[in-house]
This record gives C-alpha cells, structure tokens and sequence, in this order.
C-alpha cells in the first residue's frame, strides 16, 4: 500500500506539545460516530494506532469506528515488561492499591501521567519521582 498523504492525530491534553511533521488535528472527534465521519469525509484509507497504553478509549473507538466504515485498523504496542529472575514486583489492580502497598521510607519512581497523582497524595513518608509532560494544575503535596 502506497501513502499518499499521512495525518497526526492528538489529543489535545498537552498545551504546548511539540508537533510532528506533517498535517496535525489537535483535540477529539465526538466519539466513535464523529471520528468515523471524519475518517470518511477526509478520504482516510488506514488508521494506525500508535496511542500511549493508557489512552484506551481512542484506541476503542478507532477499532470501532474503522470497522463501521470497512476501513484497515494497525495497532502498534510496546512489548509489556517481561519479569526477570532479579525483580521484586508487586501487582496492584489499582493505583490506590499501588499507593498503599508500597513500602514506607521507598523511593518510587512514577511513570503515570500528571492526571493520577492524587492517588499517591497522601504517602509523605514516600520519596517520589515522577514522569509527566506538563506539570499539574496543582502540585501533589509529597
């Protein structure tokens, strides 16, 4: 398949991001029903699907609004961690659950994004890094 012309697509939550060559949409579309018009509408012939891990609604409604209008879907993800012999993991199914499993006096390295720090707010006895594009609204108080 030739690509004539290719689109970037984001979301719209960095206020300052650096852009990437070529044409740029910047924000939502309404959804599955208004992303797959706009698909139509521009001609689009292939969505490829390279969103960050925890963006899993664009990625439904992409998948979704693809298959309405028969149009190829790729999805490219990262390899998931694979567990070493020499690692000490502990599984939470939340991050609340993560906040409150980690050991006093730890030094945690967080990779989340500014919009779930607040689960982590409450741990002072924790030493925190913590990963973001843009600082949030308001800083955590650990």
């Amino acid at each position: 398949m030739q690509i004539d012309q290719y689109y970037n697509f984001l979301a719209g939550r960095t206020k300052n991001p650096r852009l990437p060559a070529g044409p740029v949409r910047i924000g939502g579309f309404g959804g599955t029903e208004g992303l797959a018009i706009y698909l139509r509408q521009e001609d689009i012939r292939l969505v490829i699907d390279a969103t960050h891990p925890f963006a899993s609604r664009i990625t439904t409604n992409a998948i979704t609004a693809c298959d309405r209008i028969s149009i190829p879907f790729l999805q490219l993800e990262r390899p998931s961690w694979q567990q070493q012999t020499s690692d000490n993991w502990i599984e939470a199914a939340t991050l609340e659950e993560a906040a409150e499993t980690i050991p006093k006096g730890a030094r945690v390295f967080l990779a989340i994004g500014r919009q779930y720090l607040a689960a982590f707010s409450h741990r002072y006895d924790i030493s925190f890094l913590a990963r973001m594009i843009e600082l949030p609204k308001t800083m955590p108080p650990f």
